[in-house]
């Protein structure tokens, strides 16, 4: 019993979850199987894109689009364009220029967009997503329509966990909220106006802003911190993961619908709890597995050779017909009525002198291990006593193996 004055038990601390894969675009790849490949998604137009880039070295030759650069200061897309009453901008002067990110920007005229990345996620359980996002829209005047992202828009992210699917991150766009301004563009005017895009999918999203990594109390997209602590970043979104455990985990992209607006992500990380035992107990069962299949395909083989010993042994004297070996039973019924009619002539020496030239030539290991499984089986009654089986089969010396 404890004293009076011993401190109670503390309650077990849960483990954390560590970041074991990611992709960051910059050529820093953990546990990734499978690369991406966008190909030539990208149209050539002035504000059309889908692939990757950076700031300082873009691969569109008219530049950053329009949508992505806060070019309030700075002319961010090195065209010669700068303008103070720009409201709609991602990136501005305080970002990396070379730390790339992937970009979508107006695919009216790509249709549908899809991307992949394959993780291996063995040993780890607990999964948690996260992806950094980014994106603002205004009201635009030669749009009237859409006011800023489309009601249409239509991305989401969906993983696919060894067969398991979830839907992790959708991004919906939604009316302005008055409770919620987007950060300031780099002159510090006043960004955004439009509808808003959300963050929604299968499970809880938590938003942590760039500025100090604390939660958000809301989940929507936003421009790059214009100044100060955490400057030139982008808020990041986290989901749990809530299939099963398994060995492999397909993250896929699909863009239908994005039209004149930009979005941007970066830094595709996975976080988890490590746990050796589980490549160790996938080992162990797909060595049982293997070894049953060899078990049940050397009892059938056994099953074969036994009842072919009794039909070239007997049927041809018309002792026993074919069609009375049909069954399990029947073949180790007429071995026990046998062996009790011979035994009454016989010695057991003699009896298995008898047998033991042809079973020592065509008695396998399958046999012998098919007919000592059998004679413990219940539904094996009128086998004989295993010690028969024994002697008269399961301890043949020499064999075909």
């Amino acid at each position: 019993t404890a004293s009076p004055t011993a401190s109670p038990t503390e309650a077990p601390v849960a483990p954390t979850r560590a970041m074991f894969a990611q992709e960051d675009f910059d050529g820093h790849h953990t546990n990734l199987l499978q690369e991406f490949d966008v190909g030539g998604n990208w149209d050539g137009g002035d504000n059309d894109f889908f692939g990757v880039g950076s700031v300082g070295n873009w691969p569109q030759p008219t530049g950053l689009p329009w949508d992505i650069s806060d070019a309030t200061i700075v002319d961010m897309s090195n065209n010669g364009y700068t303008s103070p009453t720009d409201d709609c901008g991602i990136f501005g002067q305080h970002r990396d220029p070379n730390d790339s990110f992937f970009a979508l920007a107006d695919l009216r005229d790509m249709g549908s967009a899809t991307v992949d990345w394959e993780f291996n996620v063995e040993d780890y359980t607990d999964l948690r997503l996260s992806i950094d996002f980014a994106g603002i829209s205004n009201l635009h005047s030669n749009y009237p329509n859409y006011h800023g992202f489309g009601t249409d828009t239509d991305i989401k992210f969906t993983i696919d966990y060894d067969g398991c699917t979830q839907e992790v991150f959708v991004l919906q766009a939604v009316n302005t909220d008055p409770s919620f301004m987007t950060r300031p563009m780099d002159n510090g005017n006043e960004s955004g106006g439009g509808r808003l895009l959300k963050v929604t999918g299968d499970n809880a999203v938590t938003k942590f802003l760039a500025e100090d990594g604390s939660v958000a109390a809301n989940q929507y997209l936003d421009k790059s911190v214009p100044a100060g602590p955490g400057q030139g970043q982008i808020d990041t979104f986290s989901t749990d993961i809530t299939c099963p455990a398994g060995s492999k985990l397909k993250l896929s992209l699909e863009a239908t619908t994005l039209r004149y607006e930009a979005v941007v992500f970066d830094n595709i990380r996975l976080s988890g709890n490590f746990n050796p035992t589980l490549t160790v107990n996938r080992r162990r069962l797909a060595e049982a597995e293997r070894e049953s299949s060899e078990a049940k395909e050397g009892h059938l083989r056994g099953r074969k050779l036994y009842q072919s010993y009794w039909f070239s042994r007997y049927s041809v004297s018309g002792n026993m017909m074919c069609s009375a070996c049909s069954t399990d039973n029947s073949d180790a019924d007429h071995f026990r009525r046998r062996m009790s009619n011979r035994r009454r002539a016989l010695g057991a020496r003699s009896l298995h002198s008898e047998y033991e030239s042809f079973m020592s030539f065509h008695l396998t290991k399958d046999v012998r291990e098919y007919l000592a499984g059998t004679a413990t089986r219940d539904q094996i009654t009128c086998l004989g006593l295993p010690d028969e089986v024994e002697v008269y089969f399961a301890q043949t010396t020499v064999s075909n193996e």
